[in-house]
């Protein structure tokens, strides 16, 4: 705790295992450290639990496409899911939330791209880099991996169409503001 402000809980899902993930904010939080949670957001009872328990301070979840295309982009129709924990943690307001989605070319037009800023309710909007390593889909390793500047011209065209922060995260650049 000297040497840290905050720890995250990342995983896979974390909330997979969602008894061990609350021993483990209920510590961090005693010993005065900031929490971070990153999540797909499929389990919004189990995010509400979190943050009746006050175990949250920041929440990263991952938007993988408009809600109501998640099960052609997916595999899994857990759209409505996702929104309602995005919901859940807008209602409280002691958690800052991001919202990340990461452009795979082939699977996200502008206009989805357009379309997700403006149903995302978030402190910040990030779009991140596809990486064709390591994917679970084989198909994907033949996709481009998006070039940076184009990223940030359409973090900077979705920018009107989002009521926060837009940032663009890639291998290249890390993090940067669109402003």
């Amino acid at each position: 705790r000297f040497f840290l402000d905050a720890v995250v809980i990342s995983g896979g899902e974390p909330l997979v295992q969602t008894d061990e993930v609350i021993q483990i904010l209920k510590y961090v939080h005693q010993i005065g450290l900031k929490t971070k949670l990153d999540t797909s957001g499929i389990y919004p009872d189990k995010i509400k639990q979190l943050l009746d328990l006050k175990l949250l301070d920041f929440v990263s979840l991952d938007v993988k496409t408009t809600f109501s295309k998640y099960r052609k982009v997916t595999g899994s129709n857990v759209g409505f899911q996702v929104k309602k924990s995005m919901e859940l943690i807008n209602e409280d307001q002691n958690v800052h939330l991001e919202a990340r989605t990461t452009y795979v070319p082939t699977l996200h037009t502008k206009k989805d791209m357009i379309n997700l800023a403006d149903e995302i309710e978030a402190d910040i909007y990030t779009i991140q880099q596809f990486r064709n390593k390591n994917v679970l889909d084989p198909a994907l390793e033949k996709v481009e991996v998006p070039n940076p500047h184009v990223l940030a011209d359409l973090a900077r065209e979705i920018k009107p169409y989002f009521n926060g922060i837009v940032k663009v995260k890639s291998a290249e650049f890390g993090e940067q503001v669109i402003e």
